[in-house]
């Protein structure tokens, strides 16, 4: 395995980023993509609308539909055999940095620095004390790293900030904490004749940022201490990709994972993308433009650096047709 160097800033080994208008052919190239990958891929859809609820049964997949609940126990933190040294050291840095942005995003609000040192320094009083630190993973109880739970973290918070512990509490009717991080999506088809290979995650029109990170958090642990050639998909991606904190998760931080993985995001319009369009093109190694908005233009001109006349045929391409630039080379691609 290379260093924890390599490993912690690394982006996905591939990322591909999908734009087009709707009805312009993403959802049928993405069906495509995960049919040929299925058989030698864990696959991940996370999907807003149910565009790949046909494609989940007649792979025989495992539908997760999402609730306004937490249903993973985000303070679980379990490092397979991984007890000390740099690779378990980078687990425990990413486990926690996701776990405060989790508590984070579950407020709603800005927080004022102080609060978020003490939420940090909460974090990792709660581990300290039960023998797991950034150095070694040593619980001095043996169900330790599974009593690690919401309910903990608040009463650890409390000796460091009452309001920050009043304001937390609030959501304790939100948390679901039996479910192990780590086999999570095994766990979830325990009774099920399903296989295993393709999860859909259907957010059912939700759109709390906790639980939605909350998942993706699911998958990026699970693909970082079991390595396996695994297909990310992420479907109408501008809800993560306008957020930095869910950014950062999602193309970030793959660790043992990354050479690996595919990551494939789907949005709408390049526009969607904001202040953060130059980091996502910057991370992915290839482009497929389908139909584009006129509004698309200075964005394919300047960014993209795409020649006037090119830019004008993304204008017009035909349902299914598509534009791809990948390793600076471009060329036509037809998904039919």
């Amino acid at each position: 395995m290379s260093s924890v160097e390599s490993q912690q800033d690394k982006y996905f080994n591939k990322m591909t980023l999908l734009s087009g208008m709707v009805g312009s052919g993403k959802t049928y190239a993405i069906r495509e993509t995960v049919k040929k990958k299925i058989a030698t891929n864990k696959t991940y859809i996370i999907q807003h609308t149910n565009d790949f609820g046909s494609l989940c049964e007649e792979l025989k997949g495992n539908l997760i539909v999402v609730n306004n609940v937490v249903e993973i126990n985000m303070f679980s933190f379990y490092p397979a055999s991984y007890t000390s040294g740099d690779y378990y050291t980078y687990l425990f840095d990413c486990h926690c940095k996701e776990l405060f942005v989790f508590l984070k995003l579950l407020l709603e609000r800005d927080m004022w620095n102080v609060e978020k040192v003490q939420l940090m320094n909460a974090i990792l009083e709660m581990y300290e004390s039960v023998g797991i630190t950034k150095g070694r993973f040593n619980p001095n109880y043996k169900y330790a790293p599974k009593h690690l739970c919401f309910s903990t973290f608040c009463e650890v918070l409390k000796e460091h900030s009452d309001n920050l512990y009043k304001e937390f509490k609030v959501y304790s009717p939100l948390m679901v904490e039996d479910k192990n991080i780590s086999n999570y999506f095994d766990k979830k088809n325990r009774g099920l004749d399903l296989k295993n290979n393709l999860n859909l995650i259907y957010t059912n029109g939700m759109y709390s940022l906790a639980v939605l990170y909350s998942y993706v958090v699911a998958i990026k642990r699970k693909m970082r201490i079991e390595p396996e050639p695994t297909l990310l998909v992420v479907d109408e991606g501008f809800l993560f990709l306008k957020v930095e904190h869910l950014l950062e998760t999602l193309i970030l931080n793959s660790g043992a994972s990354s050479v690996q993985t595919e990551l494939l995001i789907s949005i709408q319009s390049l526009t969607d993308l904001s202040e953060n369009l130059n980091e996502i093109l910057s991370a992915a190694n290839k482009v497929i433009l389908f139909r584009q908005n006129r509004n698309e233009t200075p964005i394919l001109e300047v960014n993209l650096k795409l020649p006037k006349d090119v830019v004008k045929q993304t204008h017009s391409l035909p349902t299914g047709e598509a534009m791809v630039i990948e390793d600076k080379h471009m060329y036509s691609i037809k998904y039919s």
